[in-house]
């Protein structure tokens, strides 16, 4: 019987693409009526950074710090790094934030869950304060009873010891617990390599308003909550 259900968040509660795009194009416009800049430049500079920073630090949530990934860009190009790195940062997220919305069904999926006795959980990569604004501005925060990022959990999806900690703070068995996301390679596969039932979101996955039957089961993928 599932106890437990955990969410990833980006892409699976809403469209991170869309809003990383978005304020990725806000940042470039400001790297290049500052600096000259080009577009072309800039994101190629910041991928660059992104992979130098995976490599010398391995699987964990600073790799996906943008502050720090902006500050060494600057730094590589020789511009002034203060006050444009904290300029650019704020920048990004308050952009990103802006026009987040929830998928449909999702937040009444949270509800029936909630009503089945069932605990909810967030397991997601990234830095913890970023997580939880963006769980704030989704309005989904109180329907969490924990919360688990990379930065907390000290390693990344899909390192086993991720879900390991999840299922700490699950407080059950992995076969009681249910992950769910929109990777198949961080969400499905490795939570089942650890013994929990995983389903994916999106694509050939699951949709929201689809889980909730009329006879009042939950039914994500092949698993079946309450009833």
């Amino acid at each position: 019987m599932i106890k437990t259900v955990i969410f990833d968040l980006d892409g699976t509660f809403y469209d991170y693409t869309g809003a990383d795009a978005r304020a990725g194009r806000a940042v470039e416009k400001y790297a290049l009526e500052h600096f000259g800049m080009q577009p072309e430049e800039y994101r190629s500079s910041m991928k660059e950074q992104l992979a130098l920073t995976a490599r010398r630090l391995g699987p964990v949530a600073a790799t996906h710090n943008r502050l720090v990934r902006m500050q060494n860009v600057l730094e590589k190009h020789h511009l002034p790094v203060y006050p444009h790195t904290i300029c650019m940062a704020e920048l990004y997220w308050s952009v990103f934030l802006k026009d987040i919305e929830l998928f449909p069904g999702a937040e009444d999926l949270l509800k029936a869950l909630k009503r089945a006795g069932i605990r909810i959980g967030i397991g997601t990569n990234m830095t913890a304060y970023v997580q939880h604004l963006k769980l704030r501005k989704l309005a989904i925060g109180p329907y969490m009873d924990f919360v688990v990022t990379s930065e907390d959990a000290g390693i990344e999806k899909p390192e086993r010891g991720f879900f390991e900690y999840c299922l700490t703070k699950a407080e059950c068995l992995p076969e009681e617990c249910l992950f769910v996301g929109d990777s198949y390679d961080y969400d499905v596969r490795a939570p089942r390599e650890c013994g929990m039932h995983a389903v994916l979101y999106g694509g050939d996955g699951i949709r929201y308003p689809d889980c909730l039957k009329e006879d009042g089961r939950i039914v994500m993928g092949d698993v079946e909550i309450g009833g």
